[in-house]
């Protein structure tokens, strides 16, 4: 969509690479040529290492993608420290040295701390690489703290990439709706989460707050957990052991497509990631708020500055102050409310795809 928006615009002749297949969440995906005109060009490369965004690297498309284009600006949407960012700016030096080039940073911790085995050589890439463009976008605070660290001289802003919120805005589903084709019950509380299923993402917590809360309460709380991953067995095992099992319900990941529908069945997303995964923004946090979702999050990296004034926020690996914030959302129904309704307007102005073009395409002149 975002690319369909910045091609709309007469001075703007755009230009697509991209990969033939792509791992995202465990799950292939396969370039698919759209059925609706595009006003853009489109060429598919191929790469290696799918699903590995530092060391996946074209092997075919990249050159001709030059040769066609001949481009004035290059938007890489990218990391510095990546193989596609080595790849673009070397070949951009050789058949379009004139170029500006802007890349994209989503790292929120220094670029001298890299938490990898290749730690040494992302630290020298990501710095050499920024100091060779123009301009390094940043989606929040932290990431354009850590590229100013840097020190690579390069010119930072924040701006966030956009998501594409129509699937969530406009699906007019109702919650009674969602539940009946879930196959979940009617009147019950449920609390969601949306992505990975590994330890540090910390869903053992919520398990746990669910179990407490029912006691405590004497309420009807459920969770939804939708995603796939290398903990999944380990979380299913809690369940039977809080004998919550039948209260939890675990579906697989689903196309983008289908999340709205899971976010329209649930009361209130949780995204309880521990302290040390560092998060750097939380994608379903904005689609709650697109769909009208209440969201509680950890203090986990970017995920306070993402939800703001919008949701709640409690202290990451800190199991009472989640049930204090899950009690907070469950008895003040008129300051949810209008949280809910606030966090609507301010994710479409914060997160959307149109803002984003929009502030793009401001760059994109001024660079011109």
């Amino acid at each position: 969509m975002r690319y369909n928006l910045l091609s709309e615009d007469c001075n703007i002749e755009l230009t697509l690479l991209t990969t033939n297949k792509w791992i995202e969440n465990t799950k292939p995906f396969l370039y698919e040529k759209s059925t609706t005109k595009e006003n853009y060009k489109t060429i598919v490369g191929k790469v290696w290492m799918h699903g590995h965004a530092m060391l996946a690297g074209y092997y075919s498309g990249m050159i001709k993608a030059f040769y066609k284009s001949q481009p004035e600006i290059i938007l890489l949407l990218e990391e510095s420290f990546s193989i596609f960012a080595l790849q673009t700016i070397f070949l951009a030096k050789i058949f379009s040295p004139t170029s500006k080039i802007i890349f994209y940073n989503w790292h929120i911790l220094s670029y001298r701390y890299f938490p990898h085995k290749l730690g040494f050589l992302y630290r020298f890439m990501g710095t050499a690489l920024a100091g060779m463009c123009d301009v390094g976008l940043s989606h929040l605070p932290k990431s354009k703290q850590a590229l100013d660290d840097a020190r690579s001289g390069v010119r930072s802003l924040i701006m966030f990439q956009g998501l594409n919120n129509s699937p969530f805005t406009n699906n007019l589903i109702t919650k009674a709706e969602g539940r009946l084709k879930l196959n979940l019950t009617k009147d019950s509380i449920y609390f969601l989460y949306v992505g990975r299923l590994l330890e540090p993402k910390g869903i053992q917590y919520a398990i746990n707050a669910i179990h407490d809360l029912r006691l405590e309460l004497n309420l009807d709380l459920r969770m939804i957990i939708l995603g796939e991953g290398d903990f999944k067995n380990e979380l299913v095992k809690l369940a039977n052991e809080l004998s919550i099992s039948k209260f939890i319900n675990f579906f697989s990941s689903v196309k983008i497509e289908q999340v709205p529908l899971f976010m329209r069945s649930a009361d209130c997303l949780i995204l309880p990631s521990k302290s040390t995964i560092h998060e750097q923004f939380g994608r379903v946090i904005a689609e709650a708020m697109f769909s009208g979702t209440f969201v509680i999050g950890s203090t986990s990296g970017e995920i306070p500055n993402a939800i703001g004034e919008d949701g709640f926020v409690f202290i990451a690996d800190n199991l009472q102050d989640l049930k204090i914030k899950i009690c907070n959302f469950i008895f003040n129904k008129g300051e949810v409310e209008n949280i809910i309704k606030n966090a609507k307007v301010n994710s479409i102005k914060k997160y959307s795809v149109n803002s984003f073009v929009e502030k793009l395409k401001s760059l994109l002149n001024e660079l011109i």
